[in-house]
């Protein structure tokens, strides 16, 4: 309905997403990236055919074109997003590592893999995504030496532990404590079905 705050004002391809469409909202509002049919993404297996969008791609095939994905991408939400597919990922699909499990990451990924898992990197700050980026593209090359302990020491944005520890104290030190604001123990109103 016109006027109302789901509005679209335009669309906007960006190839990057192998034309994936990011729609701009009315009243400055953050953009939202819309994952369109996943069948056209980069690093996913290729359906039988044009016709089949019904195909599902193997693990490692979805963990390839979510972390190209997020490389690829400048939109800060879409990294976040995509940052807790991969998280979920590792957590509950790709781990622990071996060496095995690194042989079937595509080589131009590997490096971003161990960044990511070692913590040691803001892995969503600009800074960090340019230098994926950049190792990715020299994997491609075939000019990239893997560094099993990590890429921060060359690149990126490390992580400040000490900052993160004392903003989530300040955050804890705000969080109304269990019972404050209400509690479980309330008991709620009567639902009204128009009966």
């Amino acid at each position: 309905d016109p006027g109302s705050s789901r509005d679209v004002h335009f669309q906007v391809l960006r190839p990057v997403f192998d034309e994936q469409a990011v729609l701009t909202l009315p009243g400055g509002r953050e953009p939202v990236v819309v994952l369109l049919s996943a069948h056209a993404w980069a690093g996913i297996t290729p359906s039988v055919g044009p016709e089949d969008r019904d195909h599902h791609p193997t693990l490692f095939g979805l963990y390839n074109g979510l972390v190209q994905r997020f490389i690829d991408s400048d939109c800060w939400d879409h990294r976040q997003h995509l940052s807790l597919m991969i998280d979920y990922m590792y957590m509950h699909c790709l781990s622990p590592v071996t060496p095995e499990l690194l042989e079937r990451i595509p080589a131009d990924l590997r490096q971003f893999d161990i960044d990511s898992r070692s913590e040691e990197m803001a892995m969503l700050t600009p800074e960090t995504v340019l230098h994926e980026r950049d190792i990715r593209d020299r994997a491609r090359r075939g000019v990239w030496r893997l560094m099993p302990e990590g890429s921060y020491s060359v690149g990126g944005t490390r992580r400040d532990w000490e900052t993160e520890a004392r903003l989530l104290a300040e955050m804890n030190k705000r969080r109304p404590k269990y019972g404050e604001h209400g509690s479980d123990d309330e008991e709620l109103p009567e639902r009204d079905d128009g009966e």
